[in-house]
């Protein structure tokens, strides 16, 4: 099917109203415009919020492949590690992890959380790694359709950076109590920039049982 086949100018009231992106860019592809002339018709803060999302789901997608090969905190050839704290950036060559002194070195300062491996958040600015981690960042990135110069002729291009794949959580404190809505477990803890506390509060709770699964297991009497 080709695009002139598509009724764009009937698609534009079956979106709901407030789907202003999605209006605006079928609408004007069915004045004929490009789609890129179409995306560049939704608003800039839109397209914003879209480029920041996908700059970090290329970051969580090298992430998730990492701790599933147990490398988030384990340097491979090419990485770009990032000093803790602060944000400064130094190569890990391979020379340096094929020396048993050197190595072993590296990998104690990720175990002393002096230092840690970094993914991308892509940009126009951003340091590209070398080696075995450009071409897992390559792989992983493009099963999601995204370059890592995804930016490089972009209007209005983020700058992007290299974002460390561990952070420390700062000040845990946990307590109990009960209040006038009856028992509550608080709980507190600080975070770095970038950090969520969502995803923190997910490590520590786990996968929430599903209302089915809840109703499944209720008692009978």
């Amino acid at each position: 099917m080709c695009s002139s086949d598509l009724d764009f100018a009937g698609s534009v009231g079956l979106w709901a109203r407030g789907d202003h992106a999605e209006r605006c860019a079928v609408r004007a592809l069915s004045q004929g415009r490009s789609p890129r002339a179409a995306v560049m018709a939704v608003r800039e803060s839109t397209r914003g919020f879209w480029k920041n999302a996908a700059q970090s789901a290329g970051f969580n997608a090298v992430l998730g492949e990492r701790m599933g090969r147990g490398l988030f905190d384990r340097f491979i050839e090419g990485d770009l590690a990032n000093l803790h704290p602060g944000r400064s950036l130094f190569r890990v060559t391979a020379e340096a992890l094929g020396d048993a002194t050197q190595g072993a070195e590296l990998q104690g300062r990720v175990h002393a959380f002096d230092c840690s491996p970094t993914g991308p958040m892509i940009g126009t600015d951003a340091m590209a790694p070398e080696g075995e981690c450009l071409r897992l960042e390559t792989s992983v990135l493009g099963d999601l359709g995204i370059g890592l110069d995804a930016f490089a002729r972009a209007a209005h291009a983020p700058a992007g950076e290299r974002r460390s794949l561990r952070m420390r959580v700062g000040s845990p404190q946990v307590d109990a109590g009960v209040d006038e809505h009856g028992g509550f477990i608080r709980v507190a803890f600080d975070l770095p920039r970038s950090g969520y506390a969502t995803s923190v509060l997910a490590e520590i709770m786990g996968d929430a049982p599903s209302l089915q699964e809840n109703a499944g297991g209720a008692s009978s009497e």
